[in-house]
């Protein structure tokens, strides 16, 4: 039997960082706040370490994420993240890469070749024919869906491994 769920967009909002300035001091490389950044986004998602360290690993592809030791030592200046580990603290935070570098949001616009702007081009042709297509949906429905994903991402993060097992 189908069971039809109605969904209200406008009651869904999508948690996100606050990107607040946090440059290093003049003289200083700016990977030496990179763990008081890491720190802030944390806070601002609410996430424990332990959290944020599940939530890595639901982005990591071999599934072993970063360590709730790792996230420690990054926090602490203790340590700085490889390649790696800089990758999944973004995709698990959410946050733009040169912010979680630098301190600061600056969007840059991208250098793309005659490759890349024949098939932004086509893309954008193909969104506005088909923007209306109610077979294809609207923006506000891959908003939610992109909305509800990062949510129940974030709630399954924040529970403890222990929680929902049956021993």
């Amino acid at each position: 039997m189908n069971q039809t769920h109605f969904f209200e967009p406008s009651r869904l909002t999508l948690e996100e960082v606050d990107l607040k300035d946090i440059t290093a001091p003049p003289g200083m490389p700016p990977e030496s706040k990179l763990g008081e950044r890491v720190r802030y986004a944390r806070n601002a998602l609410t996430l424990t370490i332990e959290a944020l360290s599940r939530l890595t690993k639901e982005d990591d592809i071999t599934g072993s994420g970063l360590s709730p030791a790792s996230i420690s030592r990054y926090e602490s200046g203790e340590s700085l993240p490889g390649l790696r580990e800089f990758r999944l603290l973004v995709e698990a935070l959410d946050v733009p890469m040169g912010w979680l570098m630098y301190g600061t949001h600056v969007e840059r616009k991208p250098e793309f070749s005659n490759e890349d702007r024949l098939v932004l081009h086509a893309l954008k042709s193909f969104i506005a024919a088909t923007k209306d297509d109610s077979q294809i949906g609207n923006p506000s429905d891959a908003e939610w869906l992109r909305a509800n994903g990062r949510m129940e991402k974030l709630n399954r993060a924040r529970k403890p491994a222990s929680e929902g097992k049956i021993s």
